[in-house]
């Protein structure tokens, strides 16, 4: 296991032990993904995010920094059709994040795939983290993903979060995010 599924592991398990006080300051941020439905976040204050227009009832969120490139936080949320909605219960969400992730478990330092289990308020996630295992990565690109799905709602959040400097305030700022968030 990676020192970095390690650090993972360490805040869930503070996340779930710690109260709101905790948390840094945060800004509202909300966006519609479908006619009548809207997805709030609350994103931490030291970050920046925009939306794309809805499409299909699908929006996309680009999370990043405000002041540097040390990661890009991409969530997708879908309000699945009738015949997708099994993979809103949990076994459907983990399912589909242990297909994703074992696709890409061959380009990773990784040889198990491990997934974390993420309660939301609103919704139960999985998560993995893989590790690129090219020793040179070209320009722009990202040695560390960790990506997953969390039902919220109505909603299907995907979540990828890319970054070459894991650390546990962007980890911890990246699962609280997704443990708020709530479908309006």
């Amino acid at each position: 296991m990676t020192a970095f599924l390690f650090l993972l592991a360490g805040i869930l398990v503070t996340l779930q032990n710690t109260g709101p006080e905790a948390a840094p300051p945060e800004v509202p941020f909300e966006c519609t993904v479908a006619r009548h439905h809207r997805l709030a976040l609350l994103i931490p204050e030291p970050w920046q995010a925009a939306a794309s227009d809805p499409v299909n009832g699908a929006v996309t969120i680009r999370i990043t920094p405000k002041a540097s490139q040390d990661f890009i936080f991409l969530l997708t949320a879908v309000e699945p059709d009738k015949a997708s909605a099994k993979l809103l219960d949990e076994e459907g969400v983990k399912l589909l994040v242990t297909m994703q992730g074992t696709e890409l478990l061959p380009t990773a330092v990784e040889t198990e795939l491990k997934l974390l289990r993420v309660e939301g308020g609103a919704g139960v996630g999985y998560f993995y983290v893989l590790t690129d295992k090219r020793e040179a990565l070209p320009e722009g690109e990202y040695r560390y993903n960790c990506q997953g799905v969390m039902a919220v709602g109505k909603f299907r959040l995907s979540a990828t979060l890319l970054t070459n400097r894991p650390s546990e305030d962007l980890m911890r700022g990246f699962f609280r995010l997704l443990k708020g968030a709530t479908e309006r």
